[in-house]
């Protein structure tokens, strides 16, 4: 079965569709809970900010100050400012994600999937004896809010680190436009990274099946309708061989 999934040419997308998929996924949040999609990204820009102005920008201003021997009042008076807004906006962030947004979670997931079921009501009923069909309808129930919500943190993480490239960068052209080389050698780590992703979701998709596999044989050994085959025909034989084969299939995948 892996062989067989090895040989078959995987199915690229192009960048044209996966913007496309990207702002799909975005607009069924939107939809659902507009203000869950704002306070998300407004936290990527303000955390963005504050990270800049907390790390960088503070070592800055303490070399600088004590370099000209400046009056030291100006640091503690910085840091006490920064340290009261970041507790503010963690507080405020956390009273947010642990009793504002889990009702908005849960709205999000069910308008997911009331759009999956009104899809699965429109096809074909010839559609549901097609493994092909069944299998991806069952990946989808499973992991549409899964990636749905990963494209909004994803597009989160980039605002955030956007600002903070951004903001650093001004920073060293300031004191050394020549220092910029220095901070652009982290972007090349990038194409690694995405090559790490890349892996990563591939490994996820192909896993899936063997994953449900492994899972059907270990319910056929505690469910009360197999009992009588179990201890007749000699059905645990086959499902532990199944179970063997899922094993080496998860082996050769990862």
């Amino acid at each position: 079965m892996v062989g067989k999934n090895k040989k078959e040419k995987k199915e690229k997308l192009s960048f044209k569709k996966t913007l496309s998929n990207n702002l799909f996924a975005l607009k069924a949040i939107w939809q659902a809970s507009p203000s869950y999609m704002i306070v998300v990204f407004l936290s990527s820009i303000i955390f963005g900010l504050l990270g800049f102005f907390s790390g960088t920008y503070l070592l800055r201003k303490v070399v600088n100050d004590v370099t000209t021997g400046s009056d030291i009042d100006s640091v503690i008076n910085y840091v006490v400012f920064i340290a009261v807004v970041n507790i503010i906006t963690i507080l405020a962030d956390s009273w947010y994600w642990h009793v504002i947004a889990p009702p908005k979670n849960r709205k999000i997931a069910a308008d997911i999937e009331k759009r999956l079921f009104k899809k699965s009501a429109a096809v074909e009923l010839a559609c549901y004896e097609m493994p092909s069909f069944y299998d991806k309808y069952v990946r989808a129930m499973d992991e549409a809010y899964v990636r749905i919500m990963k494209v909004m943190w994803s597009l989160n993480g980039l605002i955030r680190k956007a600002i903070s490239l951004t903001a650093n960068s001004l920073l060293l052209f300031v004191i050394d436009p020549w220092l910029i080389v220095f901070g652009l050698l982290p972007l090349f780590l990038g194409f690694f990274k995405r090559r790490y992703n890349i892996a990563k979701h591939d490994f996820e998709v192909e896993t899936k099946p063997v994953n449900r596999r492994a899972a059907y044989v270990r319910r056929t050994f505690y469910l009360g309708e197999y009992a009588k085959e179990m201890r007749i025909g000699g059905m645990h034989d086959q499902m532990l061989l199944d179970l063997r084969e899922t094993f080496t299939d998860f082996k050769t995948i990862l």
